[in-house]
């Protein structure tokens, strides 16, 4: 009996190790190891914005320049100043095509001038209200506004330059002006230039000579005011001869006949009772 049980005994001891070295169930995962999440960044100050350039005092002139000239010189005046002061270019030239910004200009009504390398004006701006930004286009190009504050219509209109021997073509074309009305006549190439106004049938009712044009111009027409009765003719000369002794600098009390120069004849009235010239 002690055999058998020691049998027995030897048997449950092997299937005890026997239990112990099956697995049963379901395995148990292996936990490996994971790398630590970055650690979160929190600013330690407030940032702080970059500071913006303060806003430009005063105005701004932006100046493009298709004049087909360089601008060397631009003047900017106040309006009611009889000088125009300094160059605020300083040693910037401006070129054809370009565009150019004056900043820093004080607000306010201005008369505005560009002139070339040689002091010529390229065009000017009268009375221009500056605030803000403001552009300004220079063509090199000139605009007459004729006013006709005579009593007869103006027909015909010549614009003609001063060096030429004809008076070209009519500029008013089919239109008139009339009595009180007003017309421009515009992209006149910058120059010195006669203008003369006539009536239906020719005749003038007023002329100006050696004019010269930029920019915006203006011209008052007023025509002839009509002769007193009393009126005393003191001179005249339609220079057919030289009875007025132009060129020898004849002078009386009331007249000097000075020396023709640069092809313009020109007299010296003194007298205190000359109240109109044709």
């Amino acid at each position: 009996m002690k055999g058998i049980r020691w049998i027995l005994l030897a048997t449950a001891i092997l299937v005890l190790v026997t239990l112990a070295c099956v697995p049963t169930g379901t395995p148990t995962p292996q936990v490996l190891p994971t790398e630590a999440a970055p650690p979160t960044l929190m600013p330690t100050n407030t940032p702080v914005p970059e500071p913006t350039s303060p806003p430009q005092e005063g105005a701004t002139l932006e100046i493009t320049n298709n004049s087909g000239a360089e601008i060397w010189y631009v003047y900017l005046s106040p309006s009611d100043s009889d000088q125009w002061g300094e160059d605020w270019l300083k040693d910037y030239v401006i070129k054809d095509g370009e565009t150019y910004s004056i900043t820093g200009i004080p607000e306010g009504a201005y008369d505005v001038k560009a002139e070339d390398q040689n002091n010529e004006v390229v065009d000017v701006v009268w009375e221009a209200e500056l605030e803000g930004v403001m552009t300004w286009t220079i063509t090199g190009l000139a605009s007459l506004e004729i006013t006709n504050n005579s009593s007869t219509p103006i027909t015909y209109l010549y614009i003609s330059l001063s060096e030429s021997d004809s008076w070209g073509e009519d500029w008013l074309g089919s239109s008139e002006i009339g009595a009180g009305a007003a017309y421009t006549a515009g992209d006149i190439t910058r120059g010195k230039y006669d203008i003369k106004a006539t009536d239906a049938d020719g005749n003038v009712i007023e002329v100006v000579y050696h004019v010269d044009l930029y920019g915006y111009n203006t011209w008052t027409v007023v025509g002839k005011a009509p002769v007193p009765d009393n009126a005393v003719v003191r001179f005249e000369e339609y220079f057919t001869d030289n009875r007025n002794n132009w060129g020898l600098n004849d002078e009386n009390e009331n007249r000097l006949f000075k020396n023709p120069a640069n092809g313009e004849y020109c007299i010296l009235i003194k007298s205190t009772n000359f109240t109109a010239w044709e």
